[in-house]
């Protein structure tokens, strides 16, 4: 009885061993993955109107001039907008939809169209520069 309980006992060893090496890779994998964040992101935000009134619901697209950057994109949301953006120089495009009619049953919404003029988004050639003295960066579209 006494060998039983020995050979148990050292077999109970081995498997705490074994999970404590187990336990051991499994946070050593977590770790290595843990390095710098990468580049530095600083806040931008501010206003977006059309003819005077802020863009009820809308998209701003932020294309990085470097190559290596990486397009961001912020919803605007009456009439604001707010993002992260990695240092450098950015184009700004600005696009919004309303509805034009009723709600056409068999699509089962209203008809759309885009009312920002091109010279905002693909024709766009606003710009802002990250960082800046000022965080803000408010635009006021006309037709």
């Amino acid at each position: 009885m006494l060998e039983a309980l020995a050979a148990a006992d050292g077999i109970m060893q081995q498997v705490s061993q074994r999970l404590r090496l187990a336990h051991l890779l499994i946070l050593s994998s977590a770790l290595a993955g843990c390095g710098p964040a990468g580049p530095t992101k600083y806040p931008v935000q501010g206003q977006v109107t059309f003819k005077g009134e802020p863009i009820v619901k809308g998209t701003m697209t932020l294309i990085p001039d470097s190559p290596a950057g990486r397009t961001a994109t912020a919803p605007i949301a009456d009439g604001k907008y707010s993002a992260e953006l990695t240092e450098g120089s950015w184009t700004v495009n600005v696009q919004a939809v309303r509805e034009t009619g009723p709600v056409i049953p068999a699509l089962g919404e209203a008809p759309r169209e885009q009312f920002i003029p091109a010279k905002y988004n693909r024709e766009s050639t606003l710009k802002i520069s990250v960082p800046s003295d000022e965080p803000e960066h408010n635009f006021a579209l006309e037709p």
